[in-house]
């Protein structure tokens, strides 16, 4: 009997990194959400016009982004590459939205635009780059090593 034996792949050090990444920003959003609530006295007595709802709704929804993208990295699934650059590209989107829509004063946003287009651009780029690469495609096709 000449068979071969067959393995799942791994997840990779990748696949670890991209979680890491949605994670943190599940984590940084529901701490948007707790400090607009917890703080929301304080928050209104620096500016009036700050809105606590949508800061508790953009909050929300990188939260629940990042918890998304955590959950869906680890299934086995041919489509999670692609849902998981989308999902990271709409926390992009939504930090630019907040960036140029929401901030009233974006003097501070000017000075260091350089560095958050960077910042982005280089998280997006680990997640499209890990997401793509042959052994991470490998665990997500279910292939099995021979």
């Amino acid at each position: 009997m000449n068979e071969t034996t067959k393995a799942k792949s791994r997840r990779t050090v990748g696949i670890w990194l991209v979680a890491l990444i949605f994670a943190f920003a599940a984590l940084l959003g529901g701490l948007r959400v707790y400090a607009a609530i917890e703080y929301r006295a304080n928050l209104t007595a620096v500016a009036e016009s700050i809105n606590i709802p949508y800061l508790i709704i953009s909050g929300g929804l990188t939260g629940l982004g990042g918890l998304f993208g955590l959950g869906v990295v680890f299934l086995r699934r041919f489509w999670v590459p692609k849902a998981a650059l989308i999902t990271g590209t709409g926390l992009s989107l939504l930090y630019w939205f907040d960036q140029f829509v929401f901030v009233e004063n974006t003097t501070y946003i000017g000075m260091a635009w350089g560095f958050s287009l960077l910042m982005n651009v280089i998280l997006l780029g680990v997640i499209a780059w890990m997401l793509t690469r042959k052994k991470t495609q490998l665990y997500y096709t279910k292939k099995e090593l021979e």
